[in-house]
């Protein structure tokens, strides 16, 4: 993350990786009606906890575990 600290500062450097996993599906109950679902981060993993990373959302997912629905028809 940044390559200009002292020894005085904490290595920030190494931030670990993490996998999170999505689940969605959808289904054609019609040719003009469809249905879809899903879970977003699937076992609700937090990300690596790092300061000025973690807190600010810029580089891991902060919302969490989510569900979605969706309906779409065609006309």
């Amino acid at each position: 993350r940044d390559n200009e600290w002292s020894p005085n500062q904490n290595n920030y450097n190494d931030i670990p990786s993490y996998t999170t996993f999505d689940l969605t599906s959808r289904y054609n109950i019609t040719d003009a009606l469809q249905v879809r679902a899903g879970i977003l981060n699937m076992f609700d993993r937090t990300p690596p906890r790092q300061p000025g990373v973690y807190n600010q959302g810029a580089y891991y997912d902060m919302l969490g575990q989510r569900f979605t629905v969706g309906v779409n028809y065609k006309f």
